[in-house]
């Protein structure tokens, strides 16, 4: 074997190590971003059930329910992106 063949080998080597570590990174992204995600949504869900709740039990007027609800649509909005 020479010298060449070697450092090929070991250059292929590198390249299928590291084409596999970033195939394991993405992945585990991937996995992180779903889990957060999934967060985000149960958040959102939970401050849906606050708000609808504290609405039930305050005097809300009309005007601030208006505003309320367009506050939380805006928030569902951004956390559904």
């Amino acid at each position: 074997m020479s010298e060449c063949d070697v450092d090929g080998s070991y250059l292929e080597e590198l390249s299928r190590r590291y084409r596999r570590q970033m195939e394991e990174m993405y992945s585990s992204l991937n996995r992180t971003i779903s889990k957060l995600s999934n967060t985000a949504k149960i958040a959102a869900e939970q401050v849906t059930v606050c708000f609808l709740h504290h609405h039930h039990r305050s005097s809300v007027s009309n005007t601030g329910w208006q505003s309320q609800n367009a506050i939380l649509m805006l928030f569902h909005s951004y956390v559904s992106k």
